[in-house]
């Protein structure tokens, strides 16, 4: 008798009804409490993130701004036609992309590149302190004074309540002055 060389095909396995599910958590509220915490902690942590890298882009921006506007439009013989073409692209930004973009700001995004004339360390700052950190810090003519501050700034995480935005009064009592020896 010649076996046949078709198999049976066997059926293929059941699974069953309900799957278990591995006790991840635990069984106790108090386990899941500490999951809850640490998912917490993740959210938070990428939310940061994500907020220390959208300012630091932005700054990046206005500084690059207010580079070229420095350069482009302000330069010494360009007078009063710079300022002209200042408030017209003062208008054009500020319909474009919101009251962000108003004459005050555009002066203050110049003022803050002839500050930091280097994109590496704006780059470098941006991702410690904010916008308006540099706008204050961009007003000081003194640049001991302008690093104190930024020092302090950068210290406090760049969050200090106390911090004045004429004055940059934060952390300190102030910078060192000029006929003070420094200290080690």
């Amino acid at each position: 008798m010649a076996r046949s060389s078709r198999r049976r095909k066997k059926a293929p396995a059941r699974l069953p009804a309900r799957i278990p599910v591995p006790a991840i958590v635990g069984d106790t509220p108090a386990a899941e409490a500490t999951l809850l915490g640490e998912l917490r902690e993740l959210i938070e942590a990428s939310r940061q993130q994500v907020a220390r890298t959208v300012n630091s882009a932005m700054v990046l921006t206005y500084w690059r701004i207010g580079e070229r506007i420095g350069r482009d439009v302000l330069s010494d013989e360009r007078g009063a036609y710079g300022q002209q073409v200042m408030g017209r692209l003062a208008d054009e930004l500020s319909r474009d992309y919101g009251s962000g973009f108003s004459r005050r700001s555009l002066f203050n995004t110049v003022r803050v590149a002839r500050a930091f004339p280097g994109a590496a360390i704006v780059q470098t700052l941006s991702a410690q302190l904010g916008w308006s950190h540099f706008v204050i810090l961009a007003a000081m003519d003194d640049p001991l004074r302008r690093e104190f501050y930024s020092s302090s700034a950068r210290r406090s995480g760049g969050a200090c309540a106390r911090c004045s935005r004429r004055s940059m009064r934060c952390c300190s009592s102030g910078p060192p002055s000029p006929a003070s020896p420094k200290r080690s």
